[in-house]
C-alpha cells in the first residue's frame, strides 16, 4: 500500500508542476506580448538614453583620436631603420627516393 501512494504522489505531482509552468509560460508571453506593444520612437526615456550613449561616446572618440594625433610613432620607425635580410636557397633541392621526392614536390606546390 505503501508504493501506491508514492505512485499517486509522483503522477500527481507531476501533473500538477506540467499545469503550472504551463500557466506561467502563458503569463510571461502575456506580459512580454503586451509590453513589445510599445513603438521606440514612442519610448522617451530610451531615446534619451540614447542620445545621452552617443553623445558620450563621440567625446570619448574625439578624444581618442586628438591623443592618437599628438603621439609621435616611435616604433615604427625604429622597426623600419634595422637592418635585417632574409636569405632565400634557390638551389633545387636533389631527392633519394621516390616518396621523399613526391612529399617535397606536394609541399613545393
Amino acid at each position: 500500500m505503501g508504493e501506491e501512494v508514492f505512485i499517486v504522489a509522483i503522477v500527481f505531482g507531476s501533473i500538477t508542476a506540467i499545469v503550472f509552468l504551463g500557466i506561467m509560460s502563458s503569463l510571461v508571453h502575456t506580459w512580454v506580448k503586451n509590453r513589445g506593444n510599445k513603438s521606440i520612437k514612442e519610448d522617451d526615456e530610451f531615446l534619451d538614453a540614447l542620445r545621452e550613449f552617443k553623445t558620450k561616446t563621440d567625446r570619448r572618440l574625439t578624444a581618442l583620436e586628438s591623443g592618437l594625433a599628438q603621439k609621435k610613432p616611435d616604433r615604427v620607425t625604429e622597426s623600419t631603420q634595422s637592418d635585417k635580410s632574409i636569405r632565400i636557397d634557390s638551389r633545387p633541392e636533389k631527392t633519394t627516393s621516390a616518396k621523399e621526392g613526391n612529399l617535397k614536390n606536394i609541399l613545393k606546390e
